[in-house]
């Protein structure tokens, strides 16, 4: 009898042995072998580094009156990882956004090959439409709330406007896609008008809402610097009216107007360069332009510095 209990405590003892090893083997594998496999797939999963943009710096005349300044904006983001309904999803966001509903879904129902997974994932990245007022957003975030559906995000964004049109276009010149000027003020100015982007890494939880407290490494945008010009829009409209007028009635075939200080009888100055307003007609369309004469922008922001 006592030999057959030593045998079953001998016996219970090696399973138990057998079995913390085997434990014991896991918990080593999971915290040591493949350590950077899992931390990989839990950073790719709830932490996201999210970029913070910096504002381009606005173009004002003399008085401060803005002749290219940004107007706020979103762009549409959806996450693959928690959509569960893709249909009842692309109903919703495909009118509001003005976007045929099958190209809605096809993009929400992109997937990747993700390593770490070792198989075909969704995307949890997908940029919808950029450049979406705040009002059709509210409006997104509205009928989504009321439905209780997740996985649609908006990122702050801004677009350039300029508000008085074609005016000065030729002087003020214009951004691309990146938000980088290409033309005029805004690609001579660009490395005082562009800003420097920050970021910040952030931690969701499985719904996808931020976790404020885990908030990571932070770094503030820096904003681009404002811009105002010599140039005086009242001046500007009253030279714009005199032309069209002194074109209509009299048909030149071009017209040149020299604005001149009247308290020193010296011309008007953009800066210290000499700036001349014209306007040639093409096939009865006008196109105001505005030249500057030696020395450039680049002379001058170089004597500026020195």
């Amino acid at each position: 009898m006592n030999r057959t209990a030593r045998t079953r405590a001998l016996t219970t003892c090696c399973l138990l042995a057998s079995c913390y090893t085997a434990f014991s083997f896991r918990l080593v594998q999971l915290q040591v072998t493949q350590h950077d496999e899992y931390a990989a797939r839990a950073a790719e999963t709830h932490v996201n580094r999210q970029t913070i943009y910096a504002r381009r710096g606005v173009i004002q005349d003399v008085h401060g009156e803005p002749l290219a300044q940004n107007e706020p904006v979103r762009t549409v983001i959806a996450d693959g990882t928690l959509i569960k309904d893709r249909e009842a999803l692309a109903d919703v966001l495909a009118p509001a956004l003005g976007l045929e509903r099958s190209l809605v879904l096809e993009k929400v129902s992109r997937e990747v090959y993700s390593k770490t997974h070792k198989k075909n994932v969704p995307v949890p990245y997908i940029v919808l439409k950029k450049d979406v007022a705040e009002s059709v957003v509210s409006g997104i975030q509205e009928q989504l709330a009321e439905r209780k559906m997740r996985g649609v995000f908006f990122e702050q964004e801004t677009t350039r406007v300029y508000p008085n049109g074609h005016m000065l276009c030729h002087v003020l010149g214009y951004v691309n896609g990146e938000n980088v000027g290409v033309d005029g003020v805004e690609k001579t100015m660009e490395q005082f008008l562009r800003g420097h982007d920050g970021f910040r890494y952030t931690e969701r939880d499985r719904t996808g809402k931020e976790i404020v407290p885990y908030r990571g490494q932070e770094k503030e945008a820096r904003n681009g610097c404002n811009l105002r010009l010599t140039i005086d829009m009242g001046l500007q409209n009253i030279v714009e009216q005199e032309l069209d007028a002194a074109i209509k009635q009299f048909r030149p075939k071009s017209a040149t107007v020299i604005l001149m200080n009247p308290k020193t009888g010296g011309s008007l100055r953009w800066p210290t360069a000499r700036i001349s307003i014209s306007t040639c007609r093409t096939k009865s369309r006008s196109t105001i332009a505005a030249t500057a004469r030696s020395p450039t922008w680049s002379s001058l922001v170089r004597r500026s510095r020195s």
